[in-house]
């Protein structure tokens, strides 16, 4: 599995707005090839500040939406709702231990782990 973390400072008064933004691409008729989930937090200790993880299947995935022009567009629009560039760290998952929210215990391992 591959992921990115998002790490951003919201313009005030608009962390409803980029809330329902990310609720509104998640109800969209068109789910990208690998993508599997997005997880949208606001700090403890700023709470002006969100960390959004997006999971895919692989990198391949993730980086082959990047590349849709529809990607670019929905990024511009992002940046409407932040002051300034997120910060963005790409990870490979190599093991996940929890539950997820539907509450099946879950225990998984990546294949190139």
């Amino acid at each position: 599995m591959f992921g990115t973390i998002m790490r951003a400072r919201v313009k005030t008064g608009r962390m409803e707005a980029l809330e329902r933004h990310f609720e509104e691409q998640r109800a969209g008729p068109e789910r990208p090839t690998g993508f599997y989930s997005v997880e949208f937090a606001r700090e403890d200790k700023h709470p002006d500040r969100v960390v959004v993880v997006i999971h895919f299947a692989d990198k391949e995935s993730h980086v082959a939406h990047a590349k849709r022009p529809e990607a670019d567009a929905d990024y511009q629009q992002l940046l409407g709702f932040l002051e300034g560039e997120p910060e963005w760290i790409d990870v490979h998952y190599a093991r996940y231990y929890g539950y997820p929210v539907n509450g099946d215990v879950l225990t998984a391992r990546a294949a190139n782990a």
